[in-house]
């Protein structure tokens, strides 16, 4: 409802939405709701991305809810180590041996393409832990995987107790060792980095996650899910009954939305694109940040790529080709940002 007041029934490649499967709804439910989704908002062979907070041991899967070929499953199940509910963690548990249930599951219901989320930099966590997470991922049928380091948000339990000096988190050399350990082992399993956090096999890179980068439209549904439609930025209430409240109320669960400017839009796609392997195209660039550019390759820090993708090795032949991080840029690619802009 909120994206017909916005735009109409706009129609989009990407469709993201999540359940908890805690309290699965009941299944023909869900199969009439993406019904009533796709018919309103899908394009044909529009890619469904489902994403999996939680998973108990004992949810069975019911089923790819459309044609293998549109959907993949993404469980967000990370192998976290280190922290406890003894009193001084978050209280949240990721059993391995779940995540890859989940995924034998994804593939025994038909899912073509499967993801797995992983964290690392989770306090206590150890080198030894994370190659073990890096090593259930080789036991995996997977073709797609993401690593993120452990963001600490505002407003949560473990945040109170990092700032009062109760739980340390890893420093930031931690974390560059255990991204390089990931891209190590991705890279021997055959999926290819495409995107800084992210790894796939051939033809497997997640088809929502590069809307996101190339500033393409999505819709996202249920709690907290933002979208992007003709340049207009939403996103709904987080809270699951503050969401679940509104929709009984016949309410959009909107919560706010954004137009950003043609500049803030530029400088955003400068941010996204630089962090994919296409590369950012140079003409993007103001003439005064195009200028800083041979500055950022005798860094080390990225390269000079021809639109084919081959590395162009004169640093004076920057207009029409692109700009993309080295591996050693990908650690620094927020510092390279800012080193461009104006």
């Amino acid at each position: 409802e909120n994206a017909e007041y916005l735009s109409g029934h706009v129609k989009t490649q990407i469709l993201l939405y999540g359940y908890f499967l805690h309290a699965p709804p009941a299944k023909r439910q869900r199969h009439n709701t993406q019904g009533d989704i796709d018919q309103k908002y899908a394009r044909p062979a529009c890619g469904i991305h489902k994403k999996s907070a939680q998973q108990r041991a004992d949810d069975e899967p019911d089923g790819a809810e459309r044609g293998p070929a549109a959907n993949n499953l993404c469980p967000q199940l990370c192998i976290i180590k280190g922290v406890k509910n003894n009193g001084h963690g978050s209280g949240n548990y990721y059993c391995p041996g779940r995540a890859l249930d989940a995924v034998a599951w994804a593939r025994a219901a038909g899912f073509s393409s499967v993801s797995l989320d992983l964290i690392y930099g989770t306090p206590g966590e150890s080198r030894d832990d994370w190659a073990a997470s890096l090593e259930a991922v080789s036991s995996a049928p997977v073709d797609h995987v993401s690593a993120y380091s452990l963001i600490v948000e505002d407003g949560i339990r473990l945040a109170a107790q990092v700032r009062r000096g109760e739980i340390a988190m890893p420093d930031d050399d931690d974390l560059a060792d255990k991204y390089l350990m990931a891209d190590e082992a991705l890279t021997a399993l055959g999926l290819a980095n495409y995107e800084v956090s992210n790894w796939a096999r051939p033809g497997g890179a997640c088809r929502h996650n590069v809307a996101y980068w190339q500033g393409a439209d999505w819709w996202g549904i249920g709690p907290g899910a933002h979208s992007h439609i003709g340049g207009v930025r939403f996103w709904n209430r987080k809270h699951p009954r503050s969401y679940i409240a509104s929709l009984a109320a016949s309410e959009s669960p909107a919560l706010a939305r954004e137009v950003l400017s043609d500049d803030e839009r530029r400088v955003e796609r400068v941010l996204l694109e630089l962090r994919i392997a296409d590369g950012l195209p140079l003409d993007v660039l103001t003439p005064s940040e195009r200028e800083r550019v041979p500055d950022v390759l005798a860094s080390g820090l990225a390269e000079l790529v021809s639109p084919a993708g081959s590395v162009v090795d004169d640093p004076s032949l920057i207009r029409g080709n692109r700009l993309r991080l080295t591996r050693a840029g990908r650690l620094l690619a927020d510092g390279v940002v800012r080193d461009l802009l104006d």
